[in-house]
């Protein structure tokens, strides 16, 4: 049974769910629960405004489905999706940029344009052109979406996940770099962007792998149970079931294996 709720999480949950009510009317969309509600305010540790901007960033007013807000993340280079926009009868992410080569979408001052799709087995990598109409700048990102993670599940594969996370730092690394003078931060660039439906289970699970294989490569160790615990103290509820869990430390022993860290027979 969950711990109850202090006076002052009482309070945001209630001042949350009258914002959210308003927006929820006006545009058609089901109420917000209490308890999903509540959800929205722990990933965020009961910061109204932050939970405000999460619940826009992953709904949108289109029939009520997720639509991630591209236009928000315009510093960012790399952008990850973990699932499909669509599974079985159910849509899970809005379709946020144009699919075929050539296409482009306008959101609000935001023109997103296609340029390019390479199809891979298990993933697309797309690569899409931002052009701000305000202020004429103008911008290349990556966007990479694997296809072969049904929700709450685990990947088909975990050598094609691994291999996926791979391409997509290889691509970051490479984006940074045409940068140039112009990225004055980290010098791996800006964090990437990963996200899926709810953005807890796929995501966190990608997360940890990543996190996971730099510590292995940065150290020569790492530990799957306090990189998850340090995950969900910012983001609630990451890694949603045991399999998805367990998944990350075959991932992890299959990559050292491959790596020649571990003896093939172990």
């Amino acid at each position: 049974m969950a711990a109850p709720l202090s006076l002052e999480e009482e309070q945001a949950t209630r001042q949350f769910l009258e914002e959210i009510s308003k927006w929820t009317s006006q545009h058609g969309v089901s109420p917000l629960s209490r308890d999903l509600a509540v959800k929205f305010l722990m990933a965020r540790k009961f910061d109204v405004l932050r939970a405000i901007e999460l619940f826009h960033s992953y709904r949108g007013g289109h029939g009520g489905g997720r639509k991630f807000d591209l236009r928000r993340r315009v510093d960012r280079v790399v952008f990850v999706l973990c699932c499909r926009t669509d599974e079985g009868s159910r849509r899970k992410c809005g379709q946020y940029w144009p699919l075929e080569e050539g296409g482009q979408e306008v959101y609000g001052h935001m023109a997103v344009v296609n340029q390019r799709v390479d199809h891979h087995t298990h993933y697309n990598h797309t690569t899409l052109a931002l052009h701000n109409t305000e202020t004429c700048e103008q911008r290349q990102v990556s966007h990479f979406q694997y296809l072969s993670w049904p929700d709450y599940g685990v990947p088909t594969s975990a050598v094609t996940l691994i291999d996926f996370l791979g391409t997509a730092k290889r691509q970051q690394r490479k984006m940074v770099k045409a940068l140039g003078l112009q990225w004055a931060g980290h010098p791996q660039g800006p964090p990437m962007v990963v996200h899926c439906s709810a953005g807890i289970g796929r995501t966190g699970t990608f997360c940890a792998l990543d996190i996971c294989l730099s510590q292995v490569q940065d150290v020569g160790s790492l530990n799957v149970c306090q990189a998850v615990r340090r995950m969900r103290t910012q983001r609630a509820f990451s890694i949603q079931t045991p399999d998805q869990y367990y998944f990350c430390y075959n991932a992890i022993l299959e990559h050292a294996q491959r790596q020649g860290l571990l003896p093939s027979n172990q």
